[in-house]
């Protein structure tokens, strides 16, 4: 029996085709996306000693941070901190992404 994915795009967070995860990363921008990301991370590593599922809960965290990388790539530390607080209006692009939904 084939076990079920809890970690990496979880069936419970897809439906029809459309993940929340990028529901969230449209609607609210790569800022807000970030930051719900390393809130997850956070969350998933303070409660990892307390439920039960140690493992599971850091692979959930390693897989917020890695999002994180992935989208910022080559840029500084200068650059994402600078990005990460400033309240930027939604582009057309994200407007036209989530009317698509």
């Amino acid at each position: 029996m084939k076990e079920k994915e809890m970690v990496h795009h979880p069936e419970h967070y897809n439906k029809k085709g459309i993940e929340c995860f990028d529901v969230i990363k449209a609607f609210y921008g790569l800022p807000a996306f970030e930051h719900f990301c390393l809130g997850n991370a956070l969350k998933y590593i303070m409660r990892c000693t307390g439920k039960g599922a140690f493992i599971e809960d850091l692979k959930k965290a390693k897989f917020y941070i890695e999002e994180i990388l992935e989208l910022r790539g080559d840029k500084t530390d200068e650059e994402i901190i600078a990005e990460l607080f400033t309240d930027a209006p939604m582009t057309k692009e994200q407007i036209e992404t989530i009317k698509s939904y």
